[in-house]
């Protein structure tokens, strides 16, 4: 698992391809998540780690649980709203993107703070 996510996490620094012949890096190599499709997961993360808070809802209550739970959740909450500000960015105009980004960040904040 945690050669895989070094793999993953460094796939844009090493070369795709090293001579004629495959590497083992590109064995291990995932190809890389577009900007949609990693909110799409990054999102079914998030409801997964939500749904974790059930757990001491539930009664399971000792303290590396509850520390799990709650860095989990944050963790899959960091990642879903980077990959939601990616799109953000990749959707703003090229001639005023601070002004768009600003804008669409701002209405994400005010519409959560009202639900």
């Amino acid at each position: 698992m945690a050669t895989s996510l070094f793999f993953l996490l460094f796939y844009s620094i090493l070369p795709k391809r090293v001579g004629d012949r495959p590497s083992a890096w590109q064995f291990f190599a995932r190809p890389r998540l577009s900007s949609w499709r990693s909110l799409l997961w990054f999102c079914g993360v998030r409801v997964f780690a939500i749904a974790a808070y059930l757990l001491p809802a539930l009664g399971m209550v000792n303290l590396p649980l509850l520390y799990g739970v709650a860095m989990g959740s944050q963790l899959a909450n960091g990642m879903a709203m980077t990959a939601l500000f990616t799109v953000m960015m990749d959707r703003s105009a090229l001639t005023t993107p601070g002004t768009d980004f600003t804008l669409q960040t701002s209405l994400i904040y005010i519409i959560t703070t009202f639900m």
